[in-house]
């Protein structure tokens, strides 16, 4: 694990030492999540140090993911909740060559995998319908993953994404129903070392970014005095959903 990965996880869990009890709420539940990403590839070096990007934009790339963690989250007196999530994953990714007749598939199941992420989001009603309800959000994630086919050969996949969104929605009775717009700056980088080769020629690299960076979100959730939950489905760019519950203390 890298460096940098190690401490965005310690940032993390600090979080929840930095805030006051004097904050107005605080949430703490769990979250499954999974999605699927069509990828651009950006620039791609061979093992000798060669430029093989051309080769690596023609294939199809994407990712896939899913996993399960823990969140916390602290809400402020008026209208900012900042949140954290951590968490286990399993990442896939994935190409397929569209120059080979065959059209062949290859994909890289990783493992060891690490999911972070820490946010902000304002949020409230309209003044004059309090059934109307708001919310933006800035997001900062981060999943290191790994996999090692032989006692030469391994794989390090590293991937950020920092995003906005906003969100408007309908409280009907107990449910409330939203839609919204996502804007995601994702990286990734693809890794391989090989230590069979020579000194100065075992690591290649491809570096990603998303293929489209708008997602449509629609979702629902329920807030009752102690137990909350939400599902929400993501479009477009990603085809990503992702559900959770929390309890307030």
């Amino acid at each position: 694990m890298s460096i940098r990965f190690t401490l965005l996880i310690s940032v993390v869990l600090a979080l929840g030492f930095i805030a006051q009890p004097a904050l107005a709420q605080l949430d703490a539940g769990f979250m499954l999540w999974k999605h699927r990403t069509e990828l651009d590839v950006d620039n791609a070096v061979d093992f000798d140090g060669t430029s093989d990007t051309g080769e690596e934009r023609g294939k199809n790339w994407d990712t896939q993911g899913s996993g399960f963690g823990v969140s916390a989250s602290y809400q402020f007196p008026r209208i900012l909740q900042v949140f954290a999530e951590l968490g286990l994953a399993q990442s896939i990714v994935s190409f397929e060559d569209i120059s080979d007749p065959a059209r062949d598939v290859r994909t890289l199941a990783m493992d060891n995998s690490v999911h972070v992420a820490i946010g902000a989001r304002p949020q409230g009603t309209l003044p004059n319908n309090p059934r109307v309800f708001w919310s933006g959000g800035v997001v900062f994630s981060a999943m290191n993953s790994e996999l090692a086919r032989d006692v030469q050969r391994s794989w390090d996949y590293d991937e950020t994404t920092l995003s906005v969104d906003g969100r408007i929605g309908y409280l009907y009775q107990n449910l409330g129903f939203y839609g919204g717009l996502r804007f995601a700056k994702y990286n990734a980088d693809l890794n391989e070392t090989d230590i069979g080769n020579a000194v100065g020629q075992q690591l290649r690299t491809v570096e990603f970014s998303r293929e489209a960076s708008t997602d449509l979100l629609l979702g629902v959730q329920t807030n009752g005095s102690t137990l909350s939950g939400a599902v929400e489905f993501g479009f477009i760019g990603s085809l990503s959903a992702r559900a959770g519950i929390t309890r307030s203390f």
